[in-house]
């Protein structure tokens, strides 16, 4: 029951993001499944990398241009301990709204930064299926 309600949802959803691991592996496989057509539909699907970590073999612009084979850069949210915590505590959005203005030496500013570049892609989604419509 739950599997047959999760795909009607993502059947009347605007725009889906895709949330996988760093791992090549799991990137190919939700690849393949986009590509399938059957669960995702590449109009409205937007990949992005969870617990993402810059420093690995396979970083974003590795596996963007290799698996995926797009100039664009994919979505990426990088690990934050104090955004993990404030989940744990639910004071998730409070620490959001700390955190939202942070300067580029700040440790969390680059998930800020990701943040920002994945709301700007899901706006330019949208607007681009509404000209569709």
């Amino acid at each position: 029951l739950a599997t047959k309600t999760k795909l009607e949802i993502l059947k009347i959803s605007d725009v889906v993001i895709a949330m996988t691991t760093q791992k090549l592996h799991s990137l190919q496989e939700l690849r393949n499944i986009i590509d399938g057509g059957k669960i995702l539909n590449k109009d409205n699907t937007l990949i992005a990398l969870g617990r993402y970590d810059d420093k690995m073999k396979f970083n974003a612009k590795n596996l963007s241009r290799n698996v995926l084979k797009q100039s664009k850069i994919i979505n990426t949210i990088p690990y934050c301990s104090l955004v993990f915590e404030a989940i744990q505590e639910g004071k998730l959005i409070d620490v959001l709204w700390r955190i939202l203005n942070l300067k580029d030496k700040d440790e969390n500013y680059l998930l800020i930064q990701e943040l920002h570049r994945l709301n700007q892609d899901i706006e330019n989604m949208v607007t681009m299926l509404r000209m569709r419509r």
